[in-house]
């Protein structure tokens, strides 16, 4: 019920912008970028839920003005609010809500538990942004505009689900796709159909990059990224719309993008210059004064809207979160000082670019060479040279957009990410795809929008079924992956493993005996801290503090590991007063903790031994027995 009522208010936020001048067409995404935004600017502020209620409110004012309306009034804005667009976005909503209802998938990858699930659970829970309350959340620093969003969209339910987080998240992507549908009208059955194929199968092209049915199933921000940077550009290169209001809509999802994730700063960048050059070439300034202003504001407002979020988290942390502590700068690493960075370079741009898959019709070099020729050939059966010069234009700034990205993921990879001697590249398809996806949109947007008017005059619009006709031929010359489907996957994960079911019942127990100011460390020995993630995410709001040095205790002589530190029990109790924690958590020890730690227990672990998983109090002793076990 809270996720239709959330809908409703986006539908009536979006019926409000049709009021005031918007195109229906571009009102899904630009209701959903703006509400995102105000919450994460009054979030900051420690204003969350007042923005919350405020969106409510405009909603309220949104209905209350359509009932104020004369019949035939009423009459016209409804007929210029549900064209295919709206249609579209609210349809598409409804159906990943009831998919995900229905299947109910869980949380299940590594990350979801370090931040993009754990934060959207901990802003549900305290109804306030993650950076303005204690909580053993590992990062804080990361834009919060996911969260917030997942918070709105399940705002009045009684309890937090996961499966709620996906589907809101794809009502984000809905809004995107939606702007496809510029120029559509209910008399253009085929323009319709070939759109509304394309916006449910298309994104599945990527089956290689995301699994599958994850691209739909995933609280991961990779996906949003995407079709944010592609509803962007759709919004831009779209026809029958006036300037000005097409400039403020941009505006809105340039701001947006850095607020998804960091990277998002770049997307915005790349946009905003794809924009600028097309005003610039082809005119469609806002507003006829200061013709020079508004590309600058294009290219400004992402750049302002990342730092908004530096500002803030540095005020309440006091951390700059736009140093990078690395050896190298980056005019160094460009001066080819960084012998790993031109390997990671040599690598990135030999192997992996003829191997590596993101769409499922080869590599990316071939994804480069269709992604780029699609727009070029949509030039040759252009009327207007105009039209043909913006096509041209935009598709190898896209594509070159494609390599600044491709080059800033290989200084990323070596200015922040561990070296390997191999050149190991984590989760690269899935950053990869983040741009491929908005390509994707913007170039079926771009080779719509110039596609209207063909040389031989066919009645149909050609770019639309050029879309649908590409999508087709995907999935007819390509393997078809029976995991693929959002309906019909393995993929998605619907059980808890058992090493999560047990975090959740250990979790539910200790909520019921522990006070909610309850600090807690966790002993599960020769762990890779996989217990520790499961277990901090089901605790919360209670506080599981990090193991010392993020580890499990070894002997000196042994040689230390990623997951290992070397502590005796002085240190160990050194860390657990600075820490205030006072209760201890014992789910699994080995020989060296029972040798070395057990006589801080007043029972040596007897209770543990008998018990299994076993929660200890401090006793507040100085020396000897610490610990008691809690009945």
């Amino acid at each position: 019920m809270a996720f239709l009522l959330s809908l409703l208010v986006l539908l009536l936020l979006a019926l409000l912008l049709v009021r005031l001048g918007l195109s229906a067409f571009a009102a899904p995404l630009t209701a959903v970028a703006s509400a995102c935004l105000l919450m994460c600017f009054l979030g900051m502020a420690g204003l969350f839920q007042f923005s919350v209620i405020l969106l409510y409110c405009l909603a309220a004012l949104s209905a209350l003005l359509l009932l104020r309306e004369s019949g035939e009034a009423r009459r016209a804005l409804l007929k210029r609010f549900f064209c295919p667009a709206t249609v579209f976005f609210a349809a598409a909503s409804l159906a990943f809500y009831i998919i995900l209802y229905i299947k109910q998938p869980y949380f299940q990858q590594w990350d979801e538990f370090s931040f993009w699930g754990i934060a959207a659970k901990n802003v549900f829970l305290h109804k306030d942004l993650y950076t303005l309350f204690e909580s053993s959340q590992l990062s804080i620093s990361y834009a919060p505009a996911l969260p917030l969003f997942s918070c709105f969209i399940q705002y009045g339910a009684a309890v937090f689900s996961e499966w709620a987080v996906m589907a809101a998240y794809d009502v984000m992507t809905a809004a995107a796709l939606a702007a496809l549908f510029s120029g559509v009208n209910w008399r253009q059955p085929l323009r319709v159909l070939a759109l509304a194929a394309f916006g449910a199968f298309g994104l599945y092209m990527f089956w290689y990059s995301f699994l599958g049915a994850r691209l739909y199933a995933t609280a991961y921000a990779d996906i949003q990224l995407g079709v944010m940077l592609g509803g962007a550009l759709a919004l831009w290169f779209s026809k029958g719309e006036r300037a000005a209001p097409r400039f403020l809509a941009c505006l809105t999802a340039l701001a947006l993008l850095p607020m998804i994730k960091d990277m998002g700063l770049a997307f915005g960048l790349i946009a905003a210059f794809i924009m600028a050059a097309d005003m610039l070439l082809g005119g469609g300034f806002p507003f006829k004064k200061y013709k020079w202003l508004w590309p600058l504001l294009l290219l400004a407002l992402p750049a302002l809207s990342y730092q908004s979020w530096n500002w803030h988290y540095a005020a309440h942390h006091a951390v700059d979160r736009s140093a990078v502590y690395y050896q190298y700068g980056l005019m160094q690493m460009l001066a080819g000082e960084d012998a790993y960075f031109n390997g990671l370079l040599a690598k990135m741009f030999g192997e992996e670019l003829f191997t590596r898959q993101l769409v499922m019709f080869g590599p990316i070099i071939d994804m480069l060479l269709v992604f780029t020729a699609l727009p070029l050939i949509c030039a040759l059966f252009c009327r207007e040279k105009r039209g043909a010069a913006r096509l041209c234009l935009a598709s190898l700034l896209l594509c070159a957009g494609f390599f600044a990205y491709y080059f800033f993921l290989a200084y990323l990879y070596a200015s922040v990410f561990a070296h390997s001697e191999d050149y190991y590249l984590p989760a690269f398809e899935r950053y990869l795809s983040s741009y491929a996806i908005g390509w994707y949109i913007s170039l079926v947007a771009l080779c719509k929008s110039e596609g209207v008017r063909w040389r031989f005059k066919r009645p149909a619009d050609g770019g639309a079924l050029a879309a649908a006709a590409f999508t087709a031929a995907v999935f007819i010359f390509s393997p078809v992956h029976p995991d693929q489907y959002l309906l019909t996957s393995s993929k998605v994960q619907l059980e808890l493993s058992d090493m999560r079911l047990a975090a959740k019942e250990l979790a539910v127990d200790l909520k019921a005996n522990l006070p909610e100011d309850a600090r807690l460390y966790l002993i599960c020995q020769a762990s890779d801290g996989e217990e520790w993630f499961y277990l901090n995410y089901e605790l919360q709001p209670l506080y599981l503090c990090r193991t010392l040095e993020g580890g499990w205790f070894v002997p000196e002589s042994e040689e230390r590991g990623r997951y290992d530190t070397f502590a005796g029990p002085e240190e160990f109790i050194a860390y657990l007063e600075a820490n205030g924690i006072g209760y201890i958590v014992v789910e699994r020890t080995d020989e060296y903790f029972e040798e070395t730690f057990a006589h801080l227990f007043s029972d040596s672990l007897a209770s543990f031994k008998e018990d299994g998983v076993k929660l200890y109090k401090t006793n507040g002793a100085t020396s000897g027995a610490r610990f008691d076990p809690v009945v």
